[in-house]
């Protein structure tokens, strides 16, 4: 006798059944695939002890209690539920029944494989697929609790005092390491992101940074063709239409992407690659140091479009305002090269970004105006009296009598 038949409640899952087929498995199919789903069971038992022995108590129940809706986006929504099963919080993606289409559901089972080929520390892993008793597709998610790079930048551009503290530069900077570590290895793999923007960084209450939503990433290949529209800006009109609060969401059309995010090649059309990512990861380093979004103030689509393609961000390096001092020399000019117009001119790679924030890190800056010199000279300084103490104290106490003595000079000779 098997022990494991002898435990209630065990494997109270059903079959998933096929209501509607038309071709024989496995063959290509135009229709729009029905499936019925069941509500999902769960499995394990309660445990329960009783005058000192173990026993159990059977009783399937719902895996899944959804407990808030955490988001929705163009065409999908975002649930936390509990496991009950594990007894863990889950997050649930599923497409929304009003914006069901084959197209959605093929950019949602993309999403799935693309995310699970990605096992990375800063990318949100996926635990489970299904079909609910609706028949409606969804995925299970780790659930990071946190909030939202933008809700951060949010509190920052008010002045909240506690959020300014909590993300001075180097931490913004570290975030923005770890975003572009998920970035790189995606790349590796052949994928573009396509949507990098601070409402998919989630920053969990650990401190971890996970990149999210890859709804809309693309496997692509050097020198993918793609058509170009004949007429860019009114395809892109189409697609977002006129209301600025589309210009910060998530579009599908002819451009797919976030508008205020996107690369200049990127929105009108041209093919999208790993340098089009670059230039978003560049967008939103810009606000994250600056808390300013270089596309304020456009009220059009001219003018968000003619901002993209021809505005050059600027980056203060001798201003404070917001609380906050002014943005790191080194820094300026690292976001100036993410944000070239002309991709050519970009990094070549996120691989290339971050070997450049090691040598900042590192206090090796490259000399690109008088403050990076200033601060190169003086980190190369600090490093020599680090390495060589006794030199420096031999140095400084020789000078000091010279230096002490011509201040005297100074004095007398008035």
């Amino acid at each position: 006798m098997n022990p494991s038949s002898s435990l209630p409640g065990a494997l109270h899952t059903k079959e998933t059944e096929i209501l509607h087929e038309t071709s024989p498995t496995g063959s290509f199919n135009m229709e729009f695939p029905v499936v019925a789903g069941v509500r999902r069971q769960t499995v394990l038992p309660e445990i329960a002890e009783q005058d000192g022995k173990i026993g159990w108590i059977a009783g399937a129940k719902s895996r899944f209690f959804v407990e808030d809706l955490l988001g929705q986006g163009g065409a999908g929504e975002v649930v936390l539920a509990r496991d009950l099963d594990i007894g863990r919080r889950v997050a649930v993606k599923k497409i929304r029944p009003d914006k069901l289409s084959g197209e959605a559901l093929a950019r949602f089972i993309r999403e799935i494989r693309t995310v699970g080929l990605l096992e990375h520390p800063n990318i949100v892993p996926i635990h489970d697929v299904g079909v609910d008793e609706d028949g409606n597709y969804y995925f299970i998610m780790k659930y990071v609790e946190g909030r939202t790079l933008e809700e951060i930048i949010d509190l920052m551009r008010e002045g909240d005092p506690e959020a300014l503290a909590e993300f001075p530069f180097e931490r913004r900077v570290q975030i923005f390491y770890h975003l572009c570590e998920a970035v790189a290895f995606a790349h590796q793999r052949g994928i573009v992101h396509r949507d990098i923007k601070p409402a998919n960084v989630m920053i969990g209450k650990y401190g971890e940074v996970v990149l999210m939503d890859w709804g809309i990433a693309k496997e692509v290949a050097p020198n993918t063709p793609c058509e170009t529209p004949a007429d860019a800006r009114a395809a892109f009109t189409a697609t977002v239409g006129t209301d600025p609060k589309g210009w910060f969401s998530t579009q599908v059309g002819i451009t797919v992407g976030t508008p205020a995010y996107m690369a200049p090649e990127q929105i009108t059309g041209k093919p999208t690659s790993f340098s089009s990512d670059i230039y978003s990861l560049g967008v939103l380093l810009h606000e994250l140091l600056t808390l300013v979004h270089y596309l304020d103030g456009k009220d059009s689509i001219d003018a968000l479009v003619e901002g993209v393609l021809h505005d050059s961000p600027v980056v203060p390096t001798f201003l404070s305002k917001r609380g906050q001092c002014p943005v790191p020399a080194e820094l300026n000019w690292f976001v100036d090269r993410c944000l070239q117009k002309n991709p050519k001119k970009r990094y070549v790679s996120v691989d290339e970004m971050l070997h450049r924030l090691d040598l900042r890190a590192q206090g090796i800056i490259p000399v690109q105006c008088p403050m990076t010199l200033v601060k190169r000279v003086t980190l190369a300084t600090g490093r020599f009296s680090e390495r060589h103490p006794i030199v420096t104290f031999a140095l400084f106490f020789g000078a000091l009598p010279a230096t002490l003595g011509l201040a005297v000079w100074s004095i007398l000779s008035r």
